[in-house]
C-alpha cells in the first residue's frame, strides 16, 4: 500500500481488507475511489528500446527464455501447476471474479500465442533475407577475387 502514506488511512484500509476479504483489485478500486488516481495507468519506467538489431534479438531471446522458464516452473511445472492447484481450491474461492481472472489469463495466453506465431513468421522471413544477402555477398567477393587474379595474371 505504497499509495497510503498516512498511517490512519493505511490502518483503515487494512481493517477493510480483513473485514471484507478484499482482493487486490477491490482494494485498489477502494483506494482509487477515495483518493483518485495517483498516477496514470501504465506509467512508470519507460521500456528500454534497443539501439540495434543485435541488442533487440538478445533482449527478445532473454525475455522469451524467462517466459519459458516461468511457464515450466512457476505456472505449469512440477514445482507449481495452476491446473493441478485448481482441484485444491476451496469452493469459497470459486467465484465470478475468479472465473474472470481465469478467463483473462486464458485470453492473454491466446494473445501471446498469436503474437508469437506472427513474430516467428516475420523472423523466418528476415532469416531468408539474411541468407540471400550472405549468398550474394559471397558471390560478389568470389567474383572480385577472380577479377583480381585475372588482373594479376595479365600483369605478369
Amino acid at each position: 500500500m505504497a499509495a497510503l502514506s498516512d498511517a490512519k488511512d493505511r490502518a483503515h484500509f487494512q481493517t477493510k481488507v480483513i473485514a471484507e476479504g478484499l482482493t487486490y483489485k477491490q482494494l485498489y478500486d477502494a483506494i482509487k475511489q477515495k483518493f483518485g488516481v495517483r498516477r496514470k495507468p501504465g506509467a512508470g519506467r519507460p521500456m528500454k528500446v534497443p539501439r540495434d538489431v543485435t541488442k533487440a534479438l538478445i533482449h527478445l531471446n532473454a525475455q522469451a527464455d524467462n517466459f519459458i522458464r516461468c511457464n515450466e516452473r512457476v505456472w505449469f511445472g512440477e514445482e507449481f501447476d495452476i491446473i493441478e492447484s485448481l482441484a485444491d481450491l476451496p469452493s469459497s474461492v470459486l467465484s465470478d471474479q475468479f472465473k474472470e481472472q481465469l478467463t483473462e489469463a486464458a485470453e492473454m495466453c491466446e494473445k501471446l500465442a498469436r503474437l508469437a506465431e506472427a513474430n516467428s513468421h516475420k523472423l523466418r522471413q528476415a532469416l531468408s533475407q539474411v541468407e540471400r544477402r550472405i549468398a550474394a555477398q559471397a558471390k560478389f567477393e568470389q567474383q572480385a577475387q577472380e577479377d583480381e587474379e585475372m588482373s594479376c595474371a595479365a600483369a605478369s
